[in-house]
């Protein structure tokens, strides 16, 4: 019995999974009360070494598939595993002369008839199932009506459900109308709100554009004595001991006010930002900020002339383009090619508890019980399972997607995703 509940645990994680299995045996258990007349207040005769012989007895003569070789064995193993398992845990001894007060000859009765029912249960070969199949899948369609369904506790999150997601997983859709991750957490992340706000984060594709308030371009030929009088007094101290050549900076500048408010809840840096700015663009840009505890956050960038350039504007003028046009280029790119973090396919990340058990954590208890516990996860907008699940503090068991085309093309590594994830 021990063992049986080891291999539930394994194959139902969750314990409130459903089997269809051949035979009711708690109704079978009924139906012998009736016909024998049994009475729960008088002793059986019932002994328990007759229960054990025959629940073995019976479970020797449920056979699907015949055959003394390694491979039909073990499909007959696989075949009649749970039935076996409800078996044992229904007709245990202590139950059958306990709880049910069998006679010998009820007993005897059950497991004829338990015999009877599982053999009128097999499918015999050739059987035509998909008539069954089509059945079984057009019932149910047939009561859905909802094209999509809001996610409790997340604004603005919808999921396609109902006939359009079967269509869906019919079809294999390339393309799905809403693609999601839900993406569960490891330790601490899971349960501390903080933590998981900076995986958010990590997964979330930030551009430049987001956290951007306004821009500007002026013209400003003497950035020590700067024309926005309010950036005079932290430009001069970059002006003091500039860290590059002065004399090559354009008279054009752009001015980047950014949103306090958006680069707080995103957990970014002005120096961050700066250095993407920088990586994306060398020696070419130079990029000045001020402190992250400054009334308003901005980044003043100019065109870097070269030193062949500058003497080539002296010797002759040449056909080329304006520096306040290319910094309107160059801003217009910025803004909405520049990823300051997360993963490009992810427009959106929602953090939430979830309200449902099938999304909360599953543990087992010193008493053997199954408990949900509430922990935070993500719901995404968009998809990229591989990327995700290699972030740190992912939990890459329990992750799933709803893009089956993904999933398929991440099973080649990960086996196990392609049963989970085309839900939802």
């Amino acid at each position: 019995m021990r063992e049986d509940r080891e291999v539930l645990r394994v194959i139902f994680p969750t314990g409130d999974s459903k089997v269809v299995l051949p035979c009711n045996l708690l109704r079978m258990i009924w139906n012998a009360q009736k016909i024998f007349h049994i009475n729960a207040r008088l002793p059986t005769d019932l002994h328990p070494i007759k229960v054990l012989d025959g629940v073995k007895e019976l479970s020797k003569k449920l056979v699907i598939v015949n055959g003394d070789d390694p491979l039909s064995k073990q499909a007959q193993e696989n075949a009649t595993l749970l039935f076996n398992i409800h078996l044992r845990s229904t007709l245990c001894s202590r139950r059958m002369i306990e709880e049910f007060r069998l006679s010998g000859e009820a007993f005897d009765w059950l497991l004829g008839e338990i015999e009877s029912k599982f053999n009128q249960a097999i499918a015999h070969p050739g059987e035509m199932v998909g008539a069954l199949a089509a059945q079984s899948l057009g019932e149910p369609a047939t009561q859905m009506t909802l094209n999509t369904f809001h996610y409790a506790g997340v604004s603005a999150k919808n999921v396609t459900l109902g006939v359009p997601r079967l269509k869906e997983l019919i079809n294999i859709s390339k393309k799905p109308k809403t693609p999601s991750l839900t993406v569960f957490l490891l330790g601490q992340s899971a349960r501390d709100a903080e933590r998981a706000k900076d995986i958010l984060c990590r997964l979330e594709h930030t551009t430049l554009r987001k956290v951007t308030a306004n821009t500007a371009i002026y013209y400003d030929p003497n950035p020590q004595n700067t024309v926005v009088a309010e950036d005079q007094e932290w430009v001069n101290v970059y002006y003091e001991m500039p860290d590059f050549d002065v004399t090559r900076i354009s008279t054009w500048l752009l001015r980047v006010e950014l949103d306090r408010k958006h680069m707080t809840d995103r957990k970014l840096t002005m120096e961050q930002i700066a250095e993407k700015i920088n990586a994306g663009f060398g020696d070419d840009l130079n990029c000045i900020f001020n402190d992250d505890n400054a009334e308003k956050l901005v980044l003043r960038i100019r065109i870097m002339n070269s030193d062949e350039n500058k003497m080539q504007e002296e010797e002759e003028v040449v056909d080329k383009m304006d520096d306040d046009v290319f910094l309107r280029c160059i801003e217009s790119n910025m803004l909405t090619d520049m990823t300051l973090q997360g993963i490009e396919q992810i427009s959106k990340v929602y953090m939430h508890l979830p309200q449902t058990d099938n999304k909360k954590k599953i543990i087992i208890t010193e008493d053997g019980e199954f408990k949900a516990l509430q922990e935070w996860i993500l719901e995404t907008d968009g998809v990229s399972l591989m990327r995700v699940l290699s972030e740190k503090d992912v939990d890459p068991v329990r992750t799933t997607s709803n893009d089956i085309v993904e999933i398929f093309t991440v099973s080649a590594w990960e086996p196990g995703l392609l049963g989970r994830g085309v839900g939802g």
